[in-house]
């Protein structure tokens, strides 16, 4: 039976490829996902996501899809601008599939960022189900304010109190996002 191990040393590429190609290797004991993106990396991440014979594959895109989509809701100009730059960084890998899918979907994000236009309700439930929703399988995505100039939009999840909601203006489909919080 093959044991978990942390690896040693400075945490730098040569490290993250080590833990990549790995199966049993951790970067920390505990919350690699909060260790594991970071920009400078970006490139590399890339790299491994596309790469067939690597066995963390699909979990390292999935860390860097939740990281980005983070920065993206967060819409902090410098995250964002480097958000784009990550985009064109993967552009290269985009015919393998978790590649590709993290560009179609941070692509989607980013356009609801600069704003899609006038929005009618049923458009900011989807945006709701596209913004908040993402890879989540079980929640519910509820209208629950709609006036002349906006909507909100809130997603729940089953069995829980845990909300987020969208304020989406009507006029430009620009957003802003609301985590969690005991108010709702």
């Amino acid at each position: 039976m093959n044991q978990n191990h942390v690896l040693e040393g400075d945490f730098d590429a040569d490290m993250i490829r080590r833990w990549a190609y790995d199966e049993n290797a951790l970067l920390i004991e505990q919350d690699e996902d909060l260790v594991l993106p970071q920009w400078d990396f970006a490139e590399l991440l890339f790299e491994l996501a596309a790469d067939p014979t690597c066995p963390k594959a699909s979990y390292i895109i999935g860390i860097w899809g939740s990281f980005t989509w983070q920065c993206t809701m967060r819409q902090d100009p410098a995250d964002l601008a480097r958000t784009r730059r990550a985009l064109e960084a993967a552009s290269r890998y985009r015919e393998d599939a978790n590649v590709g899918w993290w560009i179609d979907f941070q692509s989607k994000l980013l356009r609801y960022v600069d704003g899609v236009g006038p929005i009618t309700a049923e458009q900011a439930i989807a945006m709701a189900h596209d913004l908040l929703g993402g890879t989540r399988t079980e929640y519910t995505i509820t209208l629950r304010e709609e006036t002349s100039t906006s909507f909100v939009v809130e997603l729940s999840i089953p069995e829980g109190s845990y909300r987020e909601r969208l304020s989406i203006d009507r006029s430009s489909g620009k957003f802003r996002y609301e985590p969690r919080s005991p108010r709702y």
